[in-house]
């Protein structure tokens, strides 16, 4: 492969043209050039690093996974609601279904996306809360 030219292809700044002499000495180029150059590219890769973490502090959740996950804590609370009526048929009433009820109730995902279905939600969430305020849960 023959060169013919030697321009610079990419946008790189030329340095500057230092006068050769024929001496055998070694001379490095400017280094106050060296340095504004490498501290305006940190800079830059400092810029690109806050817009990654920017990107992912973005809560990008999608609504079909806020849908499932609305629905698993809605079947998580009917489980433990039916569990609960079952102790109490059975003459014992279980303070550990009641606090994992409770914690339920605290930690439900927020969903608006479906009317209908929120609506559902919250009387789950409803008849959860009686069945706590009955037995003075909260």
């Amino acid at each position: 492969m023959r060169v013919k030219s030697t321009q610079n292809i990419s946008g790189t700044q030329k340095s500057k043209k230092t006068s050769r002499k024929s001496s055998s000495q070694f001379s490095l180029p400017d280094t106050a050039q060296a340095a504004s150059t490498s501290a305006s590219s940190g800079a830059g890769l400092v810029a690109g690093i806050d817009a990654l973490l920017a990107l992912q502090a973005v809560d990008l959740v999608d609504p079909r996974e806020q849908r499932k996950q609305a629905i698993s804590h809605a079947e998580d609370v009917l489980d433990i609601l039916e569990k609960l009526k079952v102790s109490l048929l059975s003459g014992r009433i279980s303070r550990e279904q009641m606090t994992i009820l409770l914690r339920l109730l605290e930690r439900r995902p927020a969903y608006d996306q479906d009317p209908q279905l929120n609506d559902l939600l919250d009387h789950i969430d409803m008849r959860a809360k009686i069945e706590l305020a009955k037995h003075n849960m909260i």
